[in-house]
């Protein structure tokens, strides 16, 4: 995903947009050496470096580079009335039914909702009707603990990688992760006359 996209004010909008963005929050010390393999012309054993993901799936250091894009590129992308965005994807730090606690939520930050309600309007290309929209997110109620995401990510039976990746989630605050569906709608706020 471009950091820049170039926007006529009479270009159509799109009335959908599907995501599947890469998600898997990889320690950069992992990727840098497959992607310098890579660029350096060296062969890289993708079944022995990296069996639980590939290049395509890195969406940087915190798992959010290409979803924080997609959000914050939307409104100005989307037709002003309903249109739609749907995304599927890994979600870091999800609301779950077990851990929901005010004081803890405040202590962490922005929740999950709130960044991404804050993305949605941090693309907002100036017009009222670009920040209206209604939002869904779909998680599972218990969301994996960043050890056991940890666990799934590593090279098997590799203690080094095993904390590598631990090491990385902790300095990420990646508390747990959860796959889930996004599910943004657009709405014009102009009253109909």
């Amino acid at each position: 995903v471009s950091d820049q996209v170039s926007i006529s004010l009479g270009q159509p909008k799109f009335d959908v947009i599907l995501a599947n963005p890469p998600f898997i929050p990889v320690p950069p010390s992992v990727s840098d050496v497959a992607a310098l393999s890579l660029r350096e012309g060296k062969s890289w054993d993708v079944d022995f470096n990296s069996p639980r993901y590939g290049l395509f799936s890195s969406g940087g250091a915190s798992g959010e580079d290409c979803l924080q894009a997609i959000v914050e590129m939307a409104p100005m992308l989307l037709d002003d009335e309903n249109g739609l965005l749907a995304i599927v994807s890994e979600f870091m730090n999800p609301p779950s039914s077990l851990q929901y606690d005010p004081h803890f939520a405040i202590n962490r930050g922005y929740s999950l909702i709130e960044k991404l309600e804050h993305l949605w309007n941090s693309g907002n290309d100036g017009t009222a009707a670009a920040s209206s929209a209604d939002g869904i997110l779909f998680t599972n109620e218990f969301p994996l603990s960043s050890e056991t995401y940890a666990g799934r990510r590593a090279v098997p039976n590799d203690e080094n990688d095993l904390k590598r990746w631990s090491e990385h989630l902790i300095s990420c605050e990646i508390h747990s992760v959860s796959p889930g569906l996004l599910f943004v709608k657009r709405h014009s706020t102009q009253d109909p006359m």
